[in-house]
């Protein structure tokens, strides 16, 4: 998408990238912050689109399933989950096509929870049914909760907790952040 990077360097000399040097444009595409101050950049965008978007939570070793071959006893207990060789290679499939056909694909998880979010869509010019996402309500959920737990880091409770007691500091955030 990046098709052209204009940056002033370390030494204070103007720079430009463009698709001239596609090696060189690729890799600085990636490190923005590496080359020095941006000053332009040129993307190239794709059309407008509609996003066929159905989030699912699910148990982490069925989302990113281990590979055939692990021996159940070598993933970490918490996560483990007793499954037939049919289901993990179902598993297996699912993983498999959302990651290699799906327009955007992220699996998000939240440290030491046995659940993960998977955002996977694609992308569709036809707008029928299409809702507005997040809507008001959403949004509104989203700032009382981003606002409670910045109110949570940075009570002094917290704080002494994570610096004594990091695992389970971690655990609560990560309990209280999953949705």
């Amino acid at each position: 998408m990046v098709r052209k990077i204009e940056y002033i360097d370390a030494n204070g000399i103007p720079r430009v990238i463009n698709e001239h040097d596609k090696e060189f444009l690729s890799a600085a595409s990636g490190c923005f912050g590496l080359l020095g101050v941006i000053t332009h950049l040129t993307l190239q965008l794709n059309p407008m689109s509609y996003a066929i978007l159905r989030p699912v939570k699910m148990d982490v070793i069925n989302a990113i399933p281990p590979p055939p071959d692990m021996k159940i006893e070598d993933i970490p207990s918490d996560l483990r989950k007793d499954l037939s060789p049919s289901e993990r290679a179902k598993d297996q499939a699912d993983f498999e096509r959302r990651a290699l056909t799906n327009y955007y694909a992220e699996w998000f998880w939240f440290p030491y929870e046995k659940r993960m979010w998977i955002n996977t869509w694609d992308n569709t010019d036809n707008g029928e049914g299409a809702v507005e996402y997040p809507d008001i309500r959403s949004k509104s959920s989203q700032f009382v909760q981003t606002f409670a737990m910045q109110v949570i880091q940075e009570t002094p409770v917290y704080r002494w907790a994570g610096h004594n007691y990091p695992l389970y500091a971690t655990k609560l955030i990560s309990k209280c952040a999953r949705g």
